[in-house]
């Protein structure tokens, strides 16, 4: 159902606004690693009381970012812009027979590459109607540090090379528990760390080392 697109967080405005908000305050902060596609990050602008398709399109970063350093990476992607029925919610869940508005939806993909680990950017996203009105939404991107996703052909020689370590340091590093929180934050990523250690010789793509 279209309407699921949005229970996660995402960037919402509804409706579109004439005047920029504070985009500090409204952005969303997405923990994001090595080699690993980030889970596609939505966003969303209303149309209300129109079935037109808005224009979506990446942006600089506004004034407001200015202070931080952050600028966008490079890679990242939006999807094909869709139109979406805004759903009404009732007792029996979700009614689309009566559609008044429409979310204009796109989606942010990167996948981010070894020469940024550790470092922040911001993604702007900027959606235009008709008319000529258009309204703004940021997310950041946190890249983690010391954390690498596998590869295919990846093996602990190969890795521990990339970090200037050898195979047996990485191993041992991996051995441990993770943190609830960092285990946390990798189930909310889709991703899991390398937890199948006694056997150092194999090593699954899309598995996380650090």
């Amino acid at each position: 159902t279209p309407i699921l697109l949005f229970s996660q967080p995402g960037v919402l405005l509804d409706p579109p606004q004439y005047s920029a908000p504070n985009l500090l305050q409204n952005s969303t902060l997405y923990q994001a690693y090595v080699n690993c596609p980030i889970n596609p990050i939505p966003f969303a602008f209303s149309t209300s009381g129109s079935f037109d398709l808005l224009s979506m399109s990446l942006i600089d970063p506004p004034s407001n970012f200015a202070s931080t350093g952050l600028s966008t990476p490079a890679g990242v992607k939006l999807s094909t812009p869709a139109l979406y029925p805004k759903a009404a919610i009732t007792d029996n869940g979700f009614d689309i027979s009566n559609v008044q508005s429409y979310w204009s939806y796109t989606a942010l993909s990167w996948t981010p590459p070894m020469d940024v680990a550790g470092r922040r950017f911001v993604v702007c996203v900027q959606a235009t109607d008709r008319l000529g009105a258009s309204a703004v939404r940021c997310v950041e991107l946190s890249v983690a540090r010391c954390v690498y996703c596998t590869l295919a052909g990846d093996t602990l020689r190969s890795v521990a090379a990339a970090y200037h370590s050898n195979w047996l340091q990485v191993w041992s590093t991996n051995q441990g528990r993770w943190s609830e929180l960092e285990d946390t934050e990798l189930a909310s990523a889709g991703l899991a760390r390398w937890s199948n250690t006694k056997n150092p010789n194999v090593l699954p793509p899309g598995v996380l080392l650090r």
